[in-house]
């Protein structure tokens, strides 16, 4: 009856909250990988986590028995609770009694396995611990039970494969009590040593081996991933033992209401008691005094250590230090019992330490603290069941979740085509910051090389974060970042990134999306930047420069590397701005120096500007103006010898006023991904003489009987003659308005001269016929051409906001004079 009443204890909590889903901030993170995993990758390999692969492989399973939904995540943990409190009892039983074994079994589980829902490495950790410890402490009758050793060793070779402070806590305690048993003639030394030899096989060697086997990662990628991650920012913590605070308030109280805040200095005292009352046993008895001292020393010294760790380094609920401590007591009292019984005192003490852990656990479990836990406590109030979803999000099916990420979800699904068609494919999204689960439903939105949660502290620093923005900035692939409210927050580099190169969106009340600026067009980088050279003239090479927004608002193209941009058409003069922001990363003095070549050919002619631009500790930002005359040659504007680092540079306001020779070579189209072919636009002119009837067409154009059409995206070159003062035209919308096109109809029609790589915008305007009676009938633009002759370009794109446009545009009745 014990047994069933502790199963019912332990058990209750989990029955209460299974159903239930709050927050994704940690248990997101197992669907995520058990998505990627049933994909084919691999942890380590495929994808950076500290978080080690039993996890990760049980939860795997349970979805392949269960069904692949989260609820089967949850009913691997109802399993693993119930398997947990038996064969820690079990481990207790003989030794303790049956009522105290039960009780302590329940104590330790009901505040570790029963605070979460789904199997959790923590919880998985303690449960090692306590079998490795209880079965090691004292061996009977000269030697430790074939079975016994079976399971210790069965749950080190686990356990060096679930969480690294539990493993080298058991693996401590495994070696110092089986040295113990050797030292105090309890078994011979070469029973000692051999099983000491098996500690090592199966805790150390085995688990490594097996993990490498099954990911296929290599020793560096798992040594990085297991080890230099949380090692590199956790050891941090450990200073906090040496301070009183630590014991009597834990440093991580993030779990309201906590019950439990002195979780260090109830371990502490209850260690105190234990090995108080076990020295007292030791010094009523002279027999190996010495030794027996120097043992329950070392037990003691280091059952504190452990604890210390565990409770410093984990970020989880402070039930599980408690239970750790619970089970280093229990430990101590069984290695240093008399002749192998525990004395009454000793039990009176462990079963006060059981109650006075499992109460407050035991409340917080059944509340679900821990597990159900979330930035907002009222979404609890809240919750309504998931089953209504549709395919795409069968996987939260059978579970209850806030109204207010029900709400967000369904916003997603609206706004997931946006993204996910076209050919784009839903590796256009990367989920972050809670949103990593959403991999169940975005299963091509995974990405090689980046971690699988993206936390400053866990998976990346601060210094690493630059370098990981720049991969994500230059993946673009990456159109769409997704992160949950309450955990949106970023680090210095990803959030400079977003700043530059995304734009947020609201999706309901729980989903922030960040969205790529689109790639900066010819008309963008003229636009933004305030340069009338046009960008499909430039040939870049070194470093590739970006066109990025400074933190006063103005454009610049740039980058943190030495660049060299070629500009393929003459100029006679040219004048602009050298940039330089400082961009983060660094502190010191930044310095570059640009130069701007008049060239030959593809040669480097003379250099006929040079000058050093210099930002200083606190200066974000820097011009200097330039202005040359190249006398008609193409130019090379360079960027070289970037010092200090934290900083980009670049130019801005890259004007011409007199452009080269116009010559007879055709400018190249606006869109690249467009193929461009000779035309004869002598159709365009309105009676009169044609000045211009040489072409180039790009895309959807066609002649027709009054001028000529143009779907979108669609170009026509115009060359135009020698002593033109002024050029004006006309264009239409021709199209069916059919129901099902009404927010498609529309088009962008954009006229732009040209010469000899000068790029003006002349005339713009979107048509919108479905909504504006205006713009259903002839429309005109009416310029004065800048230098007389060169280029016009008649540009027809989708409307702004749309990637597809229904209709065309007709051009005709063009005149100049």
């Amino acid at each position: 009856m014990g047994v069933v009443a502790g199963l019912v204890v332990v058990l209750a909590p989990w029955w209460r909250n299974h159903a239930a889903l709050v927050d994704f901030t940690d248990y997101g993170l197992v669907m995520a990988a058990v998505g990627r995993i049933e994909a084919g990758e691999r942890p380590y390999l495929d994808f950076v986590t500290p978080i080690q692969t039993l996890q990760f492989t049980l939860s795997w399973w349970a979805e392949k028995v269960a069904g692949a939904r989260y609820l089967s995540l949850t009913y691997a943990n109802a399993v693993f609770i119930a398997l947990s409190f038996v064969g820690l009892a079990a481990a207790l039983w003989r030794r303790l009694g049956a009522g105290v074994a039960v009780l302590i079994a329940a104590s330790v589980v009901g505040a570790s396995s029963s605070q979460h829902t789904i199997v959790w490495y923590n919880a998985v950790g303690t449960t090692v611990l306590g079998l490795v410890v209880w079965l090691l402490a004292r061996p009977r009758d000269g030697a430790w039970g074939a079975g016994a050793l079976a399971v210790v060793w069965l749950a080190l070779w686990l356990g060096g494969m679930t969480k690294l402070t539990y493993q080298v806590a058991a693996l401590a305690f495994a070696w110092t009590l089986t040295f113990r048993a050797g030292w105090m003639g309890d078994v011979t030394w070469r029973c000692a040593r051999r099983v000491m030899i098996g500690h090592l096989g199966f805790g150390v060697i085995a688990p490594v081996v097996t993990e490498l086997a099954w990911t296929g990662a290599t020793l560096e990628q798992w040594l990085y991933n297991v080890i230099v991650l949380p090692a590199g920012f956790r050891t941090g913590m450990l200073w906090q033992l040496a301070t009183a605070k630590f014991y009597l308030h834990t440093p991580h109280d993030y779990y309201k209401p906590l019950h439990f805040t002195y979780a260090g200095a109830w371990g502490v005292g209850l260690l105190v008691v234990v090995t108080g009352l076990a020295a007292w046993g030791v010094a009523k008895n002279p027999e190996r005094r010495g030794r027996r001292s120097a043992m329950l020393a070392a037990l003691g010294a280091g059952a504190w250590i452990c604890t210390g760790v565990i409770l410093a380094t984990n970020m989880d609920i402070s039930y599980l230090a408690g239970a750790a401590a619970l089970v280093f007591a229990t430990g101590i009292a069984l290695a240093q019992a008399e002749s192998g019984k525990v004395s009454g005192g000793m039990k009176a003490v462990l079963v006060v330490a059981a109650v006075t852990l499992l109460a407050p656990a035991w409340q917080a479990a059944w509340r679900g603290t821990r597990a159900l836990w979330t930035h907002d406590p009222e979404a609890r109030a809240t919750m309504v069941s998931a089953d209504d979803f549709p395919e795409r999000l069968a996987y939260l099916r059978g579970m209850w979740i806030p109204a207010t990420l029900h709400r967000s979800l369904e916003e997603f699904l609206r706004q997931a085509p946006r993204f996910d068609g076209g050919g784009v494919g839903t590796g256009a999204f990367y989920c972050v910051n809670a949103m990593d689960w959403l991999v169940r439903a975005l299963p091509e939105a995974r990405h090689a090389d980046l971690p699988l949660w993206l936390a400053s502290g866990t998976t990346t620093s601060d210094a690493d974060s630059w370098e990981m923005a720049e991969r994500i900035e230059s993946d673009e692939r990456i159109q769409v970042i997704l992160s949950y409210a309450g955990w949106n927050y970023w680090t210095a580099g990803m959030s400079a990134m977003l700043a530059k190169h995304f734009y947020e969106e609201r999706w309901g009340p729980r989903l922030h999306a960040y969205v790529r600026i689109p790639e900066v067009s010819v008309f963008e980088f003229g636009t933004n930047t305030q340069s009338n050279l046009y960008w499909r003239d430039m040939t870049i090479s070194g470093a590739e420069p970006r066109v990025h927004r400074a933190a006063n608002g103005l454009f610049y193209l740039g980058a943190r590397e030495s660049f060299r941009i070629d500009f393929a058409r003459g100029l006679y003069r040219l004048a602009g701005e050298l940039v330089g922001e400082r961009s983060g990363g660094g502190d010191g003095v930044a310095r570059a120096t640009l130069k701007v070549h008049a060239r030959e050919g593809d040669a480097l002619a003379e250099e006929i500007w040079k000058d050093t631009i210099e930002l200083g500790p606190d200066e974000p930002w820097a011009t200097l103006p330039f202005a040359v005359s190249p006398g008609g040659r193409p130019v090379t504007f360079i960027v070289e010898a970037i010092e200090g680092g934290g900083a980009q540079f670049g130019w801005r306001r890259l004007q011409t006023e007199h452009a080269g020779e116009a010559g007879g070579q055709a400018p190249r189209g606006i869109d690249r991904r467009l193929k461009g072919e000779a035309v004869d636009t002598t159709v365009l002119w309105d009676g009169g003489e044609a000045v211009g009837v040489e072409g180039v067409k790009y895309g959807s154009v066609q002649h027709v009987d009054d001028g000529m059409e143009s779907g979108a995206p669609g170009e026509i070159w115009v060359k135009l003659g020698r002593g033109i003062g002024r050029l004006a035209g006309e264009y239409q919308y021709i199209g069916d308005e059919r129901p099902e096109d009404f927010g498609k109809t529309g088009m962008k029609v954009t006229v732009a001269y040209y010469k000899s790589g000068r790029f003006e915008v002349v005339h713009t305007r979107e048509l919108r016929p479905s909504v504006k009676e205006e713009d259903r009938g002839p429309q005109r633009f009416d310029f004065g051409v800048p230098e007389g002759e060169g280029w016009v370009a008649l540009v027809v794109t989708p409307p702004s906001g749309s990637a597809e446009a229904v209709g065309r545009i007709a051009w005709r009745k063009f005149q100049a004079w």
